[in-house]
């Protein structure tokens, strides 16, 4: 079994990691069936305003490595919507997901950092993750990096430069389309220290 695995990552070494430095665009990566029809469930939960039982959904998804439910962790413990209200477990979420090339997350962590949304400020790690989220095509984080002092040409020298991505980057969009509904749910209650 281990050798079928160090062949498996030998193969993906040789023939995928390469393709990260041949555009700026990553690949897409999709939710397979199965795990199409559990972030669908979960969802389903935050729709019926079941925060604490999608929580538990999507946190099951999450330790096996889901980016999307992740960043959703993230947001539900930002918002404090079926977890406690804790900076500190958002940004541990958003940054298991930004380090799969999650754009949204990438995007939320580094806003959390420009801000200092419960967490000391940093601009430096700030221009990190709003610079990875540039480069998966949000605009917000374009927007954002040209606003953080002695940055504004930022987005032209990461573009020229080769990139390197870990895990595969993700677009929403084109990904599991359930993402952007629960994100919109969530975002869409006000900041209440109310789990339900």
């Amino acid at each position: 079994m281990y050798k079928q695995l160090n062949k498996l990552l030998l193969l993906m070494a040789v023939y995928i990691a390469p393709l990260t430095f041949l555009s700026a665009e990553a690949e897409v990566k999709t939710a397979r069936p199965a795990d199409t029809i559990r972030l669908q469930q979960a969802s389903d939960f935050v729709g019926a305003k079941q925060y604490k039982h999608g929580y538990v959904s999507f946190k099951k998804m999450a330790q096996h490595g889901c980016p999307y439910s992740q960043c959703i962790l993230g947001i539900m413990h930002q918002k404090g919507r079926g977890a406690k209200k804790s900076a500190f477990e958002a940004r541990y979420w958003f940054q298991k997901s930004a380090r799969q090339g999650f754009a949204d997350a990438e995007n939320r962590l580094g806003l959390m950092y420009y801000h200092g949304d419960g967490i000391k400020k940093n601009l430096v790690l700030a221009k990190r993750w709003l610079s990875r989220a540039a480069d998966h095509g949000v605009e917000e984080a374009r927007e954002l990096l040209t606003q953080i002092p002695g940055e504004t040409n930022l987005s032209n020298k990461l573009a020229q430069a080769p990139q390197q991505i870990v895990g595969t980057a993700t677009n929403v969009q084109k990904s599991w389309q359930g993402y952007s509904q629960v994100v919109e749910q969530l975002s869409q209650l006000s900041s209440v220290n109310q789990p339900h």
